[in-house]
């Protein structure tokens, strides 16, 4: 019984220091070579720079602690860059994992977890999708775009500077906030459940909901129906 404890031990010890990487203290930068995409998929502890430039082909690289850029790994599947963690893994880093992307144009964008993303450029084309789940961040330059489409779970924020769409569809579950004051929107679906917040300008027609405690500040004068449960609000802003 008593070796039998002790194995366990080791194989517990084993198993806690294999799923807690440690970078070394040598920092490099990696190029990937990959094949045209339009779409980003992030399921990985990565700060992520996205760039929207006139370029014949798509570029990335990842700059982070060697031990630690050794452990994530970028495909394209479908027209989908998808980077992630090769297996389950916490990473100790001392220095910043981060992924710089330049392409001539995006469709959609996908978060899982706690990467902050920024895209400077301007987003053009007929719709741009935004998936944030968990606790990253996203801050868009310039979307110009003819539909907008974002869902927000968990404790995420997005903030777009600016920008004009026909439409859009934004959805809030959980605490994640959404500033959108610099896009303008012409019809809007906006919806809240849980504690978050929304920040809108709509000019023709406002479709607003709140499950919880949420607010929606809108600016605009356009048409609006709204359906609150609970002690959410939706509100003109000054």
């Amino acid at each position: 019984m008593r070796y039998m404890c002790l194995l366990l031990l080791s194989v517990a010890l084993f198993s806690c220091k294999t799923n807690n990487e440690k970078g070394s203290d040598k920092v490099i930068t990696k190029n990937y070579s990959v094949t045209s995409f339009t779409a980003i998929d992030v399921n990985a502890p990565i700060d992520v720079n996205i760039k929207i430039a006139n370029v014949a082909a798509p570029s990335v690289t990842i700059k982070g602690e060697e031990g630690v850029v050794k452990q994530i790994t970028c495909v394209v599947n479908n027209g989908v860059l998808e980077i992630s963690k090769e297996r389950i893994i916490s990473f100790n880093m001392d220095k910043d994992l981060v992924a710089d992307i330049t392409m001539p144009s995006i469709t959609a964008l996908t978060i899982k977890g706690v990467a902050d993303t920024k895209i400077s450029g301007k987003i053009t084309g007929a719709s741009f999708a935004l998936n944030v789940k968990g606790a990253g961040d996203v801050e868009i330059d310039d979307l110009a775009t003819g539909n907008f489409q974002s869902a927000v779970s968990g404790a995420g924020d997005v903030l777009v500077k600016s920008g004009s769409v026909d439409s859009a569809d934004i959805k809030v579950a959980g605490a994640g906030d959404v500033d959108a004051y610099g896009l303008q929107v012409k019809k809007m679906n906006a919806s809240i459940s849980g504690t978050g917040d929304m920040d809108i300008t709509v000019s023709e027609t406002l479709n607003a909901s709140i499950n919880g405690a949420g607010s929606i500040h809108y600016k605009g004068n356009p048409s609006v129906t709204s359906d609150i449960n609970g002690i959410g609000s939706i509100k003109k802003a000054n």
